[in-house]
């Protein structure tokens, strides 16, 4: 049975926008429709946060309404302010905000508002902004503004996490996370930019980028971002770099100074749940099925970007090392074992079962009642038998994830 759809975009971008949806913005955009709740935006730079809520007001044939959020916002600056009266000097008139020209919709025509940088806004500001959302409703400096008739706008939240978004608030969002692209989606969004004539060209660019990118993660540097990805394939195509016994050089020389270049330290952010030691991160083990990479590396990246220290083999193993060592190594060092179960990997032999056992034998020289191995769901799929004395976590339910960090931060409070 297929959902319902308000928005869809069809694959791949379209003649409105060229932002490539994956399946589960799509879905995200939809919930929010719904039920009418704000759509909060998070993820790393670059990964379009800030360009997503114009691309959906293009694909709807919505207004399309924004502004940023700082320290300095006041609620009633994003609802109305006052300007120098032009026509009548000394006075002041009353402009409608943002949140006032999406309420009063133009023509029948509704709103999608971005707000960017809702981390950055004082908490009163953040709470005052959800009730208006609530009631659709508020009161004007000479009469009340209210959504008219079933032109409620669809509210786009960003925020780069620099604080942590209050736990009540987030809940009364729909939170989606924005992971790097992997490889078919970067041939897809290079197809939707108009440069993939040469497949041969974007799958090369694509490579190094994704090399690159973990690369950066590895030495804990700035990784590049889709913007960087685009430039560089727009960069080799302009200037005539083919596939001629040429290429490597040329090719490398023009991509690795965009995508490589960029040696100064990540910058370090909020994590999403204050730690009571600083200088202490959780380690957490994500232990997987080969088959599974492409669902596990945004878990990675959401686990990293919340402040804790996930452990992946293509990131963490450097080329050259012992890698049945370094799992075992890496196994006895972390705080946490994550077991990612999929329909396909919980009957599969292989390393995966491997992995399994050892966290089982570590986990029998913990402290009784210490949490340390977890499973988690990826899909709806059965626990195999010997993990099943542990609780498991659905990742694909929407507190999943939520659950899976609240779990990160009880074992930092009893270490």
């Amino acid at each position: 049975m297929s959902l319902p759809r308000l928005f869809e975009p069809g694959a791949g971008g379209s003649a409105r926008s060229p932002y490539v949806f994956t399946q589960e913005t799509v879905l995200a955009i939809n919930v929010a429709l719904v039920t009418g709740r704000p759509l909060l935006v998070r993820g790393t730079p670059g990964n379009g946060k800030s360009t997503l809520a114009e691309a959906i007001a293009n694909i709807l044939n919505w207004r399309f309404l924004s502004i940023g959020l700082s320290k300095r916002t006041q609620a009633q600056d994003l609802l109305w302010y006052r300007v120098e009266d032009t026509e009548r000097p000394g006075a002041l008139a009353v402009r409608p905000g943002v949140i006032w020209d999406a309420f009063e919709s133009e023509g029948g025509v509704r709103a999608v508002v971005r707000l960017s940088h809702v981390d950055r806004a004082m908490p009163e500001v953040v709470e005052e902004l959800i009730e208006v959302l609530d009631s659709l409703t508020f009161r004007g400096p000479s009469k009340v503004v209210a959504v008219e008739g079933h032109n409620r706008p669809l509210v786009v939240l960003t925020s780069g996490e620099e604080h942590p978004v209050p736990g009540w608030f987030s809940r009364r969002c729909i939170d989606l996370f924005l992971a790097s692209p992997d490889l078919a989606q970067l041939e897809a969004i290079a197809v939707a930019h108009g440069l993939g004539s040469d497949r041969e060209l974007v799958q090369r660019v694509a490579y190094l980028f994704e090399n690159a990118r973990l690369s950066a993660h590895q030495k804990r540097l700035t990784a590049p971002t889709t913007r960087e990805y685009l430039d560089a394939l727009k960069a080799v195509r302009d200037l005539g770099v083919d596939s001629d016994k040429k290429f490597d050089g040329i090719f490398q020389s023009i991509a690795e100074s965009l995508l490589l270049g960029r040696e100064e330290p990540c910058t370090p952010v909020e994590p999403a749940l204050a730690w009571p030691r600083d200088d202490w991160r959780p380690s957490v083990f994500l232990c997987h099925s080969s088959g599974d990479k492409d669902k596990v590396r945004p878990l990675y990246e959401r686990l990293r970007y919340d402040g804790l220290e996930p452990w992946l083999d293509e990131v963490d193993i450097l080329p050259g090392a012992d890698w049945d060592r370094e799992i075992r190594r890496a196994v006895r060092r972390a705080d946490l074992v994550v077991v990612c179960l999929s329909k396909s990997s919980v009957n599969k032999s292989g390393y995966l079962q491997r992995e399994i056992r050892l966290a089982l034998d570590v986990a029998q020289e913990k402290v009784e009642g210490q949490i340390y191995i977890i499973p988690a769901l990826l899909e709806s799929c059965d626990v195999p038998e010997r993990l099943r004395p542990y609780q498991w976590v659905k990742l694909y339910d929407d507190d999943g994830y939520a659950r899976l960090l609240a779990t990160t931060g009880s074992i930092q409070a009893a270490g």
